[in-house]
């Protein structure tokens, strides 16, 4: 008799909630998740149904498609629904949550369910040889080695379709230069407005013209060029053009100053925090050599290569560490 019911691979959105449903109808649900054993470029946490973007679940307006859906899921007892209205905040006629109380509780609830057991490790190939039910429910951050075995066994390329949403630090924002308003005049006064004036606009319409740089992006799952005006076309998967674009960055950020102009990147404040974070502890590890066991600094060693891997995508930890073990002849 098989251990397990169902599993599923990813405890995001999609395989929260059904681990949840599943667990509540009385079957024994194995939710596996990689993280935090290996992240990707997006996550932050090791937690469940992380919000990676906007911590808007868009309208509640049952005259809309998302509205509908979510109404349609309070009538199923979604438990992600149910979760997102303990941990909502205000966001005129949407559903926006405190992402980290809204992780915090879906992941909490899943670890203790009684018919739910987590294994955190990486699924590389898809389980067709097995009679438990399995669900993919790994998102668009599937891992490249998993999602290469999904466009093999559906016979062609994945697509995701997505929208920028950034977010910006309050602190950073001039709160005398705009004011407090509802979104089409629905809800509180929950957003804040910023106004440009005729010449504030046209001063940022210069400045973005000079200066910005339209990148098409995918370049290979598709020949399609869908961007007519990009200054460049770019593939991060095969590094087409990468050179070419590090190239176009650095002129466009130093063009007073060949020093920087040869050493010159751009990154995110996220990544250039954790790129501080790293150099503080490798300079710790430095001064600790010789003064402290290498297997006490191979503590240290480990956070960074974590740290690292949380920029990377990738997690080089344990052959890092294979290698700085074998050379000092010790053992882990």
């Amino acid at each position: 008799m098989a251990e397990y019911d169902v599993i599923i691979a990813g405890a995001g959105l999609a395989g929260s909630e059904a681990a949840y449903q599943l667990a509540e109808s009385g079957y024994k649900v194995n939710l596996i998740e990689m993280r935090p054993l290996k992240t990707t470029p997006a996550h932050e946490t090791d937690k469940f149904a992380e919000l990676v973007c906007s911590n808007s679940l868009k309208s509640l307006d049952i005259t809309t498609g998302s509205g509908l859906l979510k109404k349609e899921m309070m009538l199923y007892n979604s438990f992600l629904m149910q979760t997102a209205l303990k941990c909502s905040v205000p966001a005129g006629g949407a559903l926006a949550v405190d992402r980290v109380l809204f992780s915090n509780i879906i992941t909490n609830s899943l670890k203790n369910h009684k018919n739910i057991t987590v294994t955190n490790k990486e699924i590389t190939e898809l389980p067709i040889n097995t009679d438990t039910p399995f669900l993919i429910a790994t998102g668009p951050l599937t891992s490249d080695i998993l999602a290469e075995h999904i466009k093999e066994y559906c016979g062609g390329a994945l697509y995701f379709a997505d929208a920028i949403s950034p977010i910006i630090d309050a602190d950073t924002v001039d709160m005398e230069k705009g004011y407090f308003l509802g979104r089409y005049g629905k809800g509180g006064d929950d957003y804040f407005n910023i106004p440009l004036t005729e010449e504030d606009y046209n001063i940022l319409e210069d400045t973005k013209n000079s200066n910005r740089i339209i990148i098409g992006n995918k370049l290979d799952i598709t020949d399609n060029k869908s961007y007519d005006k990009a200054d460049i076309y770019i593939s991060a998967k095969t590094g087409i053009n990468i050179d070419e674009l590090l190239e176009i960055l650095r002129e466009k950020t130093s063009l007073y100053d060949n020093e920087i102009k040869s050493n010159a990147a751009a990154i995110t404040e996220r990544h250039h925090n954790i790129l501080i974070n790293i150099k503080e502890i490798i300079e710790k590890i430095n001064l600790s050599l010789g003064i402290y066991p290498i297997d006490m600094l191979c503590i240290d060693l480990e956070r960074a290569i974590n740290l690292l891997s949380e920029i990377t995508g990738d997690n080089y930890t344990e052959k890092v560490l294979d290698i700085v073990f074998s050379s000092f002849c010790i053992g882990k």
